[in-house]
């Protein structure tokens, strides 16, 4: 285990098990393995686990009534900034065990009692494109905004959808399609796109970091990490990963996708981002896209903010950036449609970019828009 944060969770729970406990925890490397252990993706069901390790980044593809259960009778061993580790029976609800770190569990709380923390009239539905500074402008947002939540992937919003004022803010990895089918009249749905090349290199160094867990990425990141990055593109998923502006902004998921729905998806796209609900912008407007939805949520983001986040280092990236370099043919052939729906969010914004780019970003949040070295 390579994460400080999950291998901080195994030392705490590890001295607590016994030989029949059976652990839930989210797919990764852990020590633990056998009958013992049941991992989870997007859907968290509690079942007969007696030892739960809740990943505050799934919370979405858990209930709320299972949760709520959990919390009022087991007891919380351990927290930090990820992870949540509950086991069963507990002799006392979590409100009474201060001493675990309740900044760390109070995520929680405000999952569960999201209704009663609502400040806005309707909810702002944020669509993370990955590789497109979302993280630094979730970060920036939902600090701010006590009734939210994110979905790591369309299966756990599909499996687990917010329902009508439930939240001010829902986020995560879910299509526009999707957020627009669950919105209603008052909603607003907005995103972040980037330029095609940029955003698919920024994913690929990303694959590559050295230091990371492989084991915690997505099968189509174990397979950018793992493989050529020529045998990737040649795949189904690579040519996926290429168009993820395009799926993004006008798939469902709800069908079978090929290249050849491409100039479909785009038009698709177009229609849904001329919605008046709709507002997305380039990433080179990031400043402004920020000022605009916290107005939507009424809420202050002047004064510091979060940089580059989840960004690909310096550190290894020679070689992964040359094997970049010697597939940008293959790379340009594969995002056309995206490039064309990317230029159409350049045609929308109010501002023109070329002038955003002759200049030093206004703010670190600009910076994390910048294309990863």
């Amino acid at each position: 285990m390579r994460d400080p944060c999950w291998q901080a969770a195994w030392t705490a729970i590890e001295p607590l098990l016994r030989r029949h406990d059976r652990l839930l925890l989210p797919r990764g490397d852990w020590p633990a393995g056998g009958t013992r252990s049941r991992f989870y993706d997007s859907e968290i069901r509690i079942g007969r686990a007696s030892v739960l390790v809740l990943h505050k980044g799934r919370l979405g593809g858990i209930p709320k009534p299972a949760l709520r259960a959990v919390m009022r009778r087991w007891r919380c061993v351990f927290a930090n900034e990820v992870l949540v580790c509950f086991r069963k029976p507990a002799p006392f609800p979590l409100r009474r065990q201060p001493h675990i770190g309740d900044r760390h569990a109070c995520t929680l709380y405000e999952y569960v009692h999201s209704r009663r923390l609502k400040r806005i009239g309707g909810t702002v539905y944020f669509s993370h494109i990955p590789k497109a500074a979302g993280t630094a402008v979730w970060t920036a947002l939902s600090e701010r905004v006590r009734s939210s939540i994110y979905y790591d992937s369309f299966e756990s919003f599909r499996s687990n959808p917010p329902k009508p004022g439930e939240y001010d803010l829902v986020g995560g990895h879910v299509p526009v399609p999707l957020l627009l089918a669950n919105a209603s009249a008052s909603d607003r749905v907005v995103g972040l796109v980037r330029e095609p090349t940029a955003r698919f290199r920024s994913a690929f160094l990303h694959s590559r970091r050295p230091g990371e867990d492989p084991e915690t990425f997505t099968p189509v990141m174990q397979a950018m990490r793992r493989d050529p990055l020529s045998a990737f593109l040649r795949t189904h998923d690579g040519q996926m990963e290429l168009r993820q502006q395009l799926l993004m902004l006008g798939f469902d998921y709800a069908s079978d996708y090929g290249v050849h729905r491409d100039a479909e998806l785009l038009e698709v796209a177009k229609s849904l981002l001329g919605d008046g609900r709709c507002l997305f912008r380039p990433t080179e407007h990031i400043d402004d896209f920020v000022s605009e939805v916290a107005d939507m949520l009424r809420i202050d983001v002047s004064g510091p903010r979060l940089g580059r986040i989840n960004a690909a280092g310096p550190d290894g990236a020679e070689g992964s950036a040359a094997e970049f370099e010697q597939a940008l043919p293959e790379i340009a052939a594969g995002n056309g449609r995206e490039r064309e729906l990317y230029d159409f969010v350049l045609s929308r914004s109010p501002c023109p970019v070329q002038a955003m780019r002759d200049r030093p970003p206004a703010s670190p949040l600009a910076a994390a828009a910048s294309p990863a070295p």
